[in-house]
C-alpha cells in the first residue's frame, strides 16, 4: 500500500521531474521559447519563490511530503504550508499542491489539484 513520509534529499530528482512537468503544463498556449526559459530558472525560482533547495525548505510552517509505492517508488508529493493571510494573523494549514506521477493516475485526472487554500 502507498505511504506518505517526509520529504528527503534522495527524492530530489524525481520531485524535480514531476514538479516541472506538471509546471510546463500549467503554462497553457506558452511558446517554446518561454518554456525554454521557464525550465532554465525553475530550480532558482524553487528557492527564491518558495525557500525550497534539494536539502528541502528554509521557510518555517512548509512541508513536503512524499507518496511512496509499497516499492518505495516516487509516486507524487503533498506540499503543506502555513498561510498567514488570514486577517486574525492566526495560521492555517493548507494543502498548497499535490502532484502524483503517471502511475498512479488516470488519464483524464489533471495533475494538480488544490486541496484547499
Amino acid at each position: 500500500m502507498p505511504r506518505l513520509r517526509p520529504y528527503a534529499p534522495k527524492d530530489w530528482s524525481p520531485f524535480i521531474a514531476l514538479e516541472l512537468e506538471t509546471q510546463l503544463d500549467s503554462l497553457g498556449d506558452s511558446t517554446e521559447e518561454e518554456r525554454q526559459i521557464f525550465k532554465e530558472r525553475f530550480i532558482a525560482l524553487l528557492d527564491v519563490k518558495m525557500g525550497f533547495t534539494k536539502s528541502g525548505f528554509r521557510r518555517p510552517g512548509a512541508q513536503l511530503w512524499v507518496l511512496e509505492g509499497d516499492d518505495g517508488r516516487f509516486l507524487g508529493h503533498l506540499w503543506l504550508s502555513d498561510s498567514r493571510s488570514r486577517p486574525s494573523g492566526s495560521s492555517a494549514r493548507s494543502a498548497a499542491r499535490t502532484t502524483a506521477g503517471s502511475s498512479c493516475r488516470k488519464p483524464s485526472r489533471k495533475r494538480r489539484t488544490a486541496a484547499s487554500r
